[in-house]
C-alpha cells in the first residue's frame, strides 16, 4: 500500500467525518501518492484539518515521512495535536518535532501527559522545560505518580516546594 485512497482509509478505519471530507475533496475513486495528496491539498480552498493529517501519519506508513511532517506543521496545529502524534508515532519522536512542539507553548498539563506516554520524553531536559512552566502542586503530584521516571526525590522535593491548590 503506497497510495491512499478512501478505500484504504476505510480499511484504516478511519472516522465517518475523516471519510466524508477525504471523499467530497479528493474523490473515491482517486489514489495519491504523498506528495500528490499534498499538492492536492494545497490545491484546496479548504485545508485538511491537522488531526486528519497526524492520523494519517500515525496510521499509514507510507505517510510517515518528512514531507508529510512539513505539511502537518504548515496547517499550523494545536500543540494537543502535535503531542498526540508525539506520543503514539515513533517516527516523529525526534528532537525537531519536540523543538517544533515546544515553539507552540504547550500549557503543563499537555507536557506532563507528553512525559509521562512517551519515553522519548523522559529526559531530565523535559522535566527542567516543565517545571519552567510552573505546574500546579496537583499536575506534579499526577506526574510523580504515573510517571516511573518521575518518581525521584529531587520531583517529591520540587513537588512539597509548591502551594497545594
Amino acid at each position: 500500500m503506497n497510495k491512499l485512497s478512501l478505500e484504504v482509509l476505510r480499511e484504516l478505519d478511519a472516522c465517518e467525518d475523516a471519510l466524508t471530507f477525504f471523499e467530497k475533496n479528493f474523490g473515491s475513486e482517486t489514489e495519491y501518492t504523498v506528495t500528490e495528496l499534498i499538492e492536492k491539498a494545497k490545491s484546496l480552498e479548504v485545508s485538511i484539518p491537522a488531526e486528519y493529517v497526524s492520523w494519517l501519519i500515525k496510521m499509514c506508513e507510507f505517510c510517515q515521512t518528512e514531507e508529510m511532517l512539513e505539511y502537518f506543521k504548515s496547517l499550523k496545529p494545536y500543540y494537543e495535536d502535535v503531542s498526540w502524534l508525539m506520543i503514539r508515532s515513533k517516527f516523529c519522536q525526534t528532537e525537531e518535532m519536540l523543538n517544533y512542539y515546544k515553539s507552540l507553548n504547550p500549557g503543563y498539563r499537555d507536557v506532563s501527559r507528553l512525559i509521562r506516554y512517551c519515553e522519548f520524553c523522559q529526559t531530565e531536559e523535559m522535566v527542567n522545560y516543565y517545571k519552567s512552566l510552573n505546574p500546579h502542586y496537583e499536575d506534579v503530584s499526577w506526574l510523580i505518580r504515573y510517571c516511573e521516571f518521575c518518581q525521584t526525590k529531587e520531583m517529591e522535593e520540587y513537588r512539597d516546594s509548591l502551594k497545594k491548590d
